[in-house]
Order: C-alpha cells, then sequence, then structure tokens
C-alpha cells in the first residue's frame, strides 16, 4: 500500500513540474514574439559565448601546425588511439574548423555555414573520440557544442551578426 501511494506522490510532482515547465515555455515564447530583440539579444551573448569557447579549444590548431612535438602528440592519438587516416591533416580539420568556425561564429559572418562545420567536428568528436571512459565529461560537452551549433545553424547570427548587416536581409546563410 505504501508503494503504491508513494508512486502516485511522485506521477503528481512529475505532472505538475511538466506542467510549470511548460506554462513557463509559453509564457517565455509570447515574450519573445511581442519582443524580437529580446531574442536577437540572447543569439548575441550565445554567439559571442559559444565563439570564444570554440576559437579557445581549438587555438592548438597553431600548436599542431608549428611543433613537431605537436603533431606527434596528435599522430599518436588519432593515428594509434582513434584509427583515423592522416592524422595530423584530420586534427587540424577539426581544430580548424573549431578556431575559424568559432571566430565566424561570433562575427556572426556566414554563421550558418561556420556552425554546420563546427556541428560536424563535434559531432564526431562526440561519437569517436569522447565515447567511452571520458563520456561523463567530454562526451557531454562535445555533444553540447554540436547542440549549440545546431541552434545556430536553425536561427543563424541574428539581428546583431555582420550577415544581416552586409546581404540586409532577414535570413542570410
Amino acid at each position: 500500500m505504501y508503494k503504491q501511494d508513494r508512486t502516485n506522490d511522485i506521477s503528481e510532482y512529475k505532472m505538475n513540474y511538466i506542467n510549470f515547465i511548460l506554462s513557463n515555455m509559453k509564457a517565455f515564447t509570447n515574450l519573445l514574439k511581442k519582443n524580437p530583440a529580446i531574442w536577437d539579444s540572447i543569439l548575441l551573448i550565445l554567439r559571442i559565448w559559444f565563439g570564444y569557447v570554440m576559437i579557445k579549444n581549438g587555438f592548438v590548431f597553431f600548436k599542431i601546425v608549428s611543433s613537431g612535438e605537436e603533431r606527434k602528440i596528435i599522430e599518436d592519438w588519432f593515428g594509434g588511439k582513434l584509427h583515423f587516416p592522416l592524422p595530423v591533416f584530420m586534427a587540424c580539420l577539426a581544430k580548424g574548423s573549431e578556431v575559424f568556425g568559432g571566430l565566424f561564429v561570433l562575427l556572426g559572418l556566414f554563421t550558418r555555414v561556420s556552425a554546420l562545420f563546427v556541428f560536424i567536428t563535434m559531432l564526431v568528436a562526440t561519437l569517436v573520440a569522447n565515447t567511452g571512459i571520458g563520456w561523463d565529461v567530454y562526451g557531454t560537452i562535445t555533444l553540447s557544442f554540436a547542440f549549440f551549433a545546431l541552434l545556430f545553424i536553425y536561427w543563424g547570427g541574428g539581428k546583431f551578426a555582420l550577415d544581416r548587416m552586409i546581404w540586409r536581409r532577414e535570413n542570410p546563410v
């Protein structure tokens, strides 16, 4: 009897929580519809944060290009452990898409295309390099970055992006 009562309490709690979330989502959506500048400001803040993090994480690209020691580490990891063909080239592609994709997303220039490159990189990193032992930390981080990139693929850079200023279109590619 106690177990059944406890289950009903939990189910009722879950339903109240879901209703609370849904009602607040509706209120937030209505607020954004009435004030699109709020959403554009949110996109700007997210673009700056995401771009900065991608540039910071991908900055090792310049070490790979300039340091023989770093290339050896990459060959051992990408080639030996992950079994990528052309490991240094693949690492340069991945880290280059993080640095330059992050820079372009930060600026709001070619936002959707840049975010697509970052999305593919983060998806591959999640599925190939960050599953298994490191999934708790690294896999969830790269998967989160992939979802953020999807946000920019769908919405673009927003009103305060260079895309919008240069091409003066509502939804530039």
